[in-house]
């Protein structure tokens, strides 16, 4: 239960939720108009020959009546002073007027017009209460009250769901894999960047750093596997069976030259990779022995820094750093 305009909430546990809007609207009503003083504004017509303004000779002189919203409460006869109480007036907005009168006009012949003793103009932006009004003539005091007249209620229904299981991440030397028993999507992450393309069931580490992978569920839920740290890429290496005896040029722009020597007869493959480890390009090469010269075509990627991979067909791999500009 919150009476805020805005409301943020928490939930513990998966399930169907109603939230219910309870919205009770009030109307301003004018519940009494009182006139404290009549001093002036009244008096010189002929129904007002015994007055002088602000001293009766004989009597009390004022006939006072209001006009306020389309309502016109009763003349008060010989009274300077009056509440009209009981009132339910609804002020149909926060500024409304209304006019203080003295009634005249009791002899149609001779008599003479009503005297208006006052225009006012009154705003209730501070709700409910008692407003003083006041001119030469007269002063008093209007009172305004909140009255419930609607009642309404509004439901949302809100669905928790049960967070994807966690995924079980292994490793087996530079390659790492999930269990995903049911089914969900994949992305794979490198020192907190998205690996881009990489939503597959196992990942091949191209180079050292934090590794961890998130599931994602058909309702947009996810979960996140522990990470694990990667520090020895490429200890698997093929110094035994081959070497890179050199790659140039380093930093590179449109080609980079790689010359190989295998002792042994490979099949290997040549990867570019960016940062996060994604390939970019990767060329196979097949039965390769002794001395051998590669031409990559780098001209395609963007400024930056990258990783050449060699990896022969026992697995052993061997990564260089390579700079394009």
């Amino acid at each position: 239960t919150y009476t805020d305009k805005t409301v943020s909430y928490a939930y513990n546990a998966p399930g169907t939720y109603d939230i219910v809007l309870e919205t009770t609207v009030y109307n301003y009503v004018v519940t009494e108009l009182c006139i404290n003083e009549i001093t002036d504004g009244y008096c010189g017509d002929v129904e007002e020959a015994l007055c002088s303004c602000g001293t009766p000779v004989v009597g009390v002189c004022p006939d006072p009546f209001v006009t306020i919203i389309g309502n016109t409460l009763p003349t008060e006869n010989g009274a300077d002073n009056h509440c009209w109480s009981g009132l339910s007036i609804a002020t149909g907005g926060l500024n409304f007027d209304f006019t203080v009168w003295d009634e005249d006009e009791f002899l149609p012949v001779v008599g003479s017009p009503n005297d208006n003793l006052g225009d006012f103009s009154i705003n209730i932006a501070n709700g409910a209460g008692n407003y003083p009004f006041s001119n030469g003539n007269l002063s008093g005091s209007l009172t305004i009250s909140a009255v419930q007249s609607l009642v309404t209620n509004d439901t949302l229904t809100v669905t928790v769901y049960e967070d994807p299981e966690e995924p079980s991440l292994s490793q087996d030397v530079n390659e790492l894999s999930i269990t995903n028993n049911n089914g969900y999507t994949v992305q794979w992450f490198m020192n907190g960047n998205e690996i881009m393309g990489e939503s597959g069931d196992t990942y091949e580490v191209a180079a050292d750093g934090d590794y961890y992978a998130v599931f994602t569920d058909a309702n947009g839920c996810t979960s996140t596997s522990p990470t694990i740290a990667i520090t020895f890429v490429g200890t698997n290496d093929i110094d035994t069976e081959a070497s890179i005896s050199k790659l140039y040029p380093n930093p590179a722009t449109n080609q980079v030259f790689i010359e190989m020597e295998y002792f042994e007869t490979h099949d290997a493959v040549i990867r570019i990779m960016d940062i996060t480890g994604r390939t970019i390009l990767s060329e196979n090469k097949t039965n390769q022995f002794g001395n051998q010269k590669y031409e990559i075509d780098i001209q395609t990627l963007n400024s930056g820094l990258y990783f050449v991979q060699i990896t022969l067909d026992n697995g052993a791999t061997k990564t260089q750093k390579l700079s394009v500009r």
